[in-house]
């Protein structure tokens, strides 16, 4: 997985890929706040906080990211992690 991903302000959709699936994405502020996905018996995720929303199959290898328009022309920034293993992918958004 690419450890940063940037969106211009008018935001989109944005697919990444990494070497193992995750199990779980959690989706976080620099603060530790944030949204993570619940319930192993899924087959699909989708985690939405603030901005921005993470879509995968469960232990699959590509990450779907989707980032909201940012009208405040202001720089943005959330972390994505990815449970993959005993470790995590953690992934910069950044949305100008």
């Amino acid at each position: 997985y690419p450890s940063k991903m940037t969106f211009e302000s008018e935001g989109g959709t944005k697919i990444c890929s990494g070497a193992y699936g995750c199990y779980s994405v959690e989706i976080l502020n620099y603060n530790g706040i944030g949204a993570t996905s619940k319930g192993k018996a899924m087959d699909s995720i989708k985690v939405t906080y603030d901005w921005l929303t993470v879509k995968c199959r469960r232990f699959g290898t590509q990450l779907e990211v989707i980032a909201a328009p940012n009208p405040s022309g202001k720089k943005r920034t959330l972390y994505v992690y990815g449970h993959v293993n005993d470790s995590f992918a953690e992934i910069k958004v950044e949305q100008y």
